[in-house]
């Protein structure tokens, strides 16, 4: 009886951890299909760009989006695949692993690849507008931090 109750946690962790990952990877593939890393077009939209690198920015994303594009079908599918194994009801803890495995390189190379498209916009920008990219990003982030805190208040927690 308790191993069957310890096999039967050990299924509900890895299910959820197949759940969180699956979440986290979505965030960040619906960010690429934008085109663009997360959040960073919008801070890009604060930084009195010149013509010339909005240009260079746009090529850099169009360049970045057409060349991703089979990685994010490829995603895109080994998503669907972790999804409908934890969703079928079976809980083969084994299946899982496969599928998240099948699902860990693949959000790598995106997280990768949108790091390397971050590097090349902020290669296009002066110090100062990096300077100022970060000090957006940052307060961002305290935001953020913020609004998860009035949720909890407001939950009670």
């Amino acid at each position: 009886m308790h191993s069957r109750i310890r096999r039967n946690n050990l299924v509900a962790a890895a299910a959820a951890l197949a759940l969180a990952a699956t979440a986290v990877v979505a965030v960040g593939a619906a960010a690429q299909r934008r085109g663009a890393p997360e959040g960073i077009g919008r801070a890009l939209r604060q930084l009195d760009l010149t013509n010339e690198q909005q240009r260079a920015i746009r090529g850099a994303v169009q360049q970045h989006r057409e060349s991703g594009q089979a990685l994010r079908q490829q995603l895109g599918a080994a998503r669907r695949a972790l999804r409908d194994e934890v969703q079928s009801g079976a809980a083969d803890e084994t299946a899982i692993r496969a599928r998240a495995a099948e699902l860990a390189p693949l959000a790598a190379d995106a997280a990768v690849r949108r790091a390397a498209l971050q590097a090349e916009i902020q290669a296009l920008l002066t110090d100062e507008q990096r300077a100022r990219l970060e000090e957006i990003r940052a307060n961002a982030g305290e935001n953020d931090g913020r609004r998860r805190q009035q949720r909890r208040d407001r939950r009670g927690r």
